[in-house]
């Protein structure tokens, strides 16, 4: 089900693992428009263009400096980047922080799949979700 380039949203993902990257980019593709990958805060701000913003925002929670949840809080503070919805992943999301990520603004909190093999169930459901 591959839809139309001009209709799909443009993601931006933040993950340090690559083999989890190219197994994104491979899956997400079907769904949405990959505006690029990054794995920290910083170079999502320099990648972000103001004229063109991501319609979503994918980030794990586990990351080098800032980790999912303070990237979160410092999109939700900044104002014209407030509305972007953000999905937190993580192979291991204690219900505690998915739910501190929710109070924060997440639009979701997701587990990652274990087996790479589920990835394209995985890229499928984040799809879903955004078209609730």
């Amino acid at each position: 089900m591959d839809t139309a380039h001009s209709e799909k949203k443009r993601i931006l993902i933040i993950e340090d693992d690559t083999d989890e990257c190219d197994l994104m980019a491979e899956h997400f593709s079907r769904y949405f428009r990959i505006s690029g990958f990054v794995d920290n805060y910083d170079e999502l701000m320099h990648l972000i263009q103001p004229e063109q913003p991501p319609q979503l925002i994918l980030t794990s929670l586990n990351l080098p400096r800032k980790n999912g949840l303070e990237i979160l809080q410092e999109l939700k503070s900044n104002k014209n980047l407030q509305q972007i919805p953000v999905i937190i992943m993580s192979v291991s999301f204690p219900d505690f922080l998915k739910t501190q990520a929710m109070q924060m603004g997440a639009s979701a909190c997701v587990d990652k799949p274990e087996l790479y093999s589920n990835y394209a169930t995985f890229c499928k459901d984040i799809y879903n979700l955004t078209m609730q």
